[in-house]
């Protein structure tokens, strides 16, 4: 499986929905827009002015991080004892928290279609994110691909800072597998905001649950998870800081070059992150 291939073909969806609306500005709509996209992460301990409703953020978005965020999930996954045997199984749920760019679920279906686990027959993923216009990207991808599993995809709208509506999220506490990926940056300047939900996710999910966190490599992204996790008494499975990763040479941004030329642009192939796996304990 070759993320960039997979999400060339969600790019060229994008693409003709803002053509249509915008025609032969379309090119100059979206290099703007990643412009905007790159000051804003940039500004995210002070405020978070991102619009993913816009056609041309969520492009820019896709464009430039998912395939290297999610090749990021595909190779903690392989390296990990037990996220691995988390998936040697007949039925896997799993919560993608933030999870509306699709990079949590496309590093897990590169995990399953590339590893040597073949016991799973069916993968369920909750895409759980405040963003509904996300929905349209992922809904189809089980169409795109050939696995030998079946693939449900629900989308939860999910605001993780309405802790009124906690008590409507039970299926997505019941996760196998919880994974934040790029989440806490963004969330951070309204992150107390949201302590009630991570809590409650920490105190609701079933023993044995998994949680990987993957974000930017500076201490106030992980430091704020990292101490809700203890007060919950989760055990810390694997943890590092000043990770420096490289995408995968099987991942070929020249499968982008329709859009490398026209926005002057090539996707993001490096990071320096932070990592953590988690474990609910059994009782």
């Amino acid at each position: 499986m070759n993320c960039f291939q997979l999400v060339g073909s969600v790019l060229d969806e994008l693409y003709d929905e803002i053509y249509s609306l915008h025609g032969d500005r379309t090119d100059q709509i979206i290099r703007d827009e990643l412009i905007n996209l790159s000051n804003n992460f940039g500004r995210l301990q002070f405020s978070n002015d991102i619009d993913y409703d816009n056609l041309a953020t969520r492009f820019a978005y896709i464009y430039c991080y998912t395939t290297a965020h999610a090749d990021i999930v595909y190779r903690l996954i392989s390296g990990s004892m037990a996220l691995t045997n988390l998936f040697n199984t007949q039925t896997v749920e799993v919560s993608c928290i933030g999870g509306g760019p699709g990079s949590d679920f496309l590093g897990i279906l590169k995990f399953l279609a590339l590893s040597s686990t073949d016991n799973i027959k069916r993968l369920r993923c909750f895409i759980c994110d405040k963003e509904q216009a996300w929905r349209e990207s992922w809904s189809d991808v089980d169409r795109k691909l050939s696995v030998p599993f079946s693939i449900s995809t629900i989308f939860w709208e999910l605001d993780v800072t309405e802790t009124s509506k906690l008590p409507r999220q039970r299926q997505v506490f019941q996760a196998d597998l919880f994974t934040m990926v790029y989440f806490l940056s963004e969330l951070y300047y309204g992150r107390e905001d949201a302590r009630d939900f991570f809590e409650a996710m920490v105190q609701r999910a079933k023993p044995g649950a998994l949680f990987l966190f993957i974000d930017n490599n500076s201490a106030c992204f992980y430091d704020w998870l990292d101490n809700i996790a203890a007060d919950g008494g989760l055990e810390v499975v694997e943890k590092r800081e000043d990770y420096r990763f490289v995408v995968g040479w099987d991942e070929q941004a020249g499968d982008l070059e329709r859009y490398n030329n026209k926005f002057q642009r090539n996707p993001k192939l490096k990071a320096h992150i932070a990592y953590r796996i988690y474990r609910k304990p059994e009782e």
